[in-house]
């Protein structure tokens, strides 16, 4: 069974109208989900919690995240007229910012894991620095090292014609050297450093909560025999 001209133009249609109105709702709700941490990271009672202050970093990028890279891959698939896929600048920051800017929301949740941990710790030097104040310097500290670390994308990555008679241009790599270390670096900079940090301090964590549950049980057992006695 063959396919007709009208057939694939149909589905031509429908997969042009999936490709703008999916991302679009996805733009939407999650606009809105951002929006609503925001503001619950920022009430009264979470104002000066550094935890609290991580992830409302993590939420803020989020909400960068989706609306730039939302809304110029919206533009450049549907509105290429307004937005042209033949900028090298908008290639390189762009591609830049759509790194940059994820992982940032990430390390923002290790670092909330890496403060619940500082939290309940036994010594109180480790517990000083689960402060607002000192949350604040590693936020900016944080941001300048990494979008200083990635800065190499705008320079390496660089436009590329796919298909001149369609006027069809990709945005990737200078070289294939440089293609494994880009990959290799998102990985290491993403799930593999974030995700194991992440997972060993929930689980110092998760030790340092039952062991003080178990002592306070077993303190609260003492007194209970005192009395009784």
């Amino acid at each position: 069974m063959t396919m007709t001209d009208k057939d694939i133009e149909i589905i031509n249609e429908i997969t042009n109208q999936i490709t703008f109105y999916g991302p679009l709702l996805i733009i939407i709700s999650g606009t809105l989900g951002s929006l609503c941490n925001v503001i619950t990271f920022t009430s009264r009672q979470l104002r000066f919690n550094s935890c609290a202050f991580y992830f409302l970093c993590s939420s803020i990028f989020d909400l960068f995240y989706l609306l730039f890279g939302g809304i110029t891959r919206l533009m450049i698939d549907h509105f290429s007229n307004v937005l042209p896929n033949t900028s090298v600048l908008l290639c390189k920051c762009r591609t830049y910012l759509v790194v940059v800017i994820p992982s940032l929301s990430t390390i923002f949740i290790m670092l909330a894991s890496m403060d619940r941990c500082l939290s309940t710790s036994n010594s109180r030097k480790w517990r000083n620095l689960s402060r607002i104040n000192i949350a604040w310097r590693v936020a900016i500290i944080t941001l300048v090292i990494l979008m200083f670390s990635t800065s190499h994308i705008l320079f390496l990555f660089e436009l590329r014609a796919k298909d001149v008679n369609s006027n069809t241009y990709i945005c990737g790599p200078r070289n294939n050297i440089y293609k494994i270390f880009i990959s290799i670096y998102v990985f290491l900079i993403g799930p593999f450093m974030t995700y194991t940090i992440m997972f060993i301090c929930t689980m110092i964590t998760l030790i340092r909560i039952r062991t003080l549950k178990y002592r306070m049980g077993y303190s609260l057992n003492r007194r209970r025999k005192v009395y009784e006695k």
